[in-house]
């Protein structure tokens, strides 16, 4: 019974939490060392579980979701995809797919699947990963990919978007032939940041917004007067950010914060 009730809860968390299922396993090794049952799911009726309760569970969902993905993606006109290439851990080559459809004349998104790569992750092989992905998920045959899509968004890697041999060539010459090809625009807002980042000027404003933050996160006392001249002045008692390098264009929310809480950072001692 304890197994049961331990598997239906992580598995019912990461849902509610939207977390993928493939963390179920490091789920198990960070909570159950420390398992608590009525402080995971208090109400939950334990008497009628089963061994795969949890996974039942979540494959009634998901089937439901699905369903509704393909009436939404069979009324729509027409349909673009975004995609997405990642690596998780133990070098695992991941594809996320997004689709995009028309309800009406506003444009929905639906998540699609998260599909593991288990062979080289070339434009070949992502291409059927797609495929496969929109048929079983979307419902879209050769037939209706044919005449319903219309847009794929990616990065601009070769694999992805290559003239001659990428994915949305491939997609192109072989299974959409109305299909546009766009360069993901957070992609080249990214790179554009780190292009602007060698000019003189935009490098000593990313220098001085780590300065910062290195100066108060690492001193409790310079933190503890910063909110206290936040208070001063006005200001909501906020922690200075800094520019994280694995996310796109992190800089531009820390440089907001230094600028926001620049009234205060004038009585400061620097």
């Amino acid at each position: 019974m304890r197994h049961r009730v331990q598997q239906f809860s992580l598995v019912f968390n990461l849902f509610s939490h939207g977390r993928a299922m493939m963390a179920y396993e490091d789920m198990c090794k960070e909570v159950l060392p420390f398992w608590h049952e009525q402080t995971v799911l208090p109400d939950l009726p334990y008497s009628h579980l089963t061994d795969s309760a949890g996974w039942d569970m979540l494959m009634g969902i998901n089937e439901e979701l699905v369903d509704k993905l393909k009436e939404s993606v069979s009324a729509s006109p027409v349909v673009s995809i975004s995609l997405d290439e990642a690596s998780a851990r133990g070098k695992t080559q991941l594809l996320r797919l997004h689709v995009y459809y028309l309800v009406g004349f506003r444009r929905r998104v639906g998540f699609v699947s998260l599909e593991e790569i288990k062979e080289a992750p070339n434009a070949e092989n992502l291409t059927q990963a797609t495929l496969s992905a929109l048929e079983t998920y979307c419902g879209l045959d050769a037939a209706e990919l044919r005449q319903k899509l219309v847009g794929v968004a990616a990065d601009g890697a070769s694999v992805m978007s290559g003239h001659r041999a990428g994915l949305m060539a491939m997609l192109k010459t072989r299974h959409a032939p109305r299909v546009v090809g766009q360069h993901c625009a957070p992609h080249r807002a990214n790179l554009l940041g780190k292009a602007l980042a060698k000019l003189m000027l935009c490098g000593k404003l990313e220098c001085m917004v780590s300065h910062n933050y290195v100066y108060f996160a690492h001193s409790n006392k310079r933190g503890y007067a910063l909110n206290e001249l936040q208070v001063f002045v006005g200001l909501k008692e906020l922690a200075m950010l800094n520019s994280c390098d694995t996310r796109w264009f992190s800089n531009l929310p820390a440089m907001n914060r230094l600028w926001n809480q620049y009234p205060a950072l004038v009585f400061c001692d620097l």
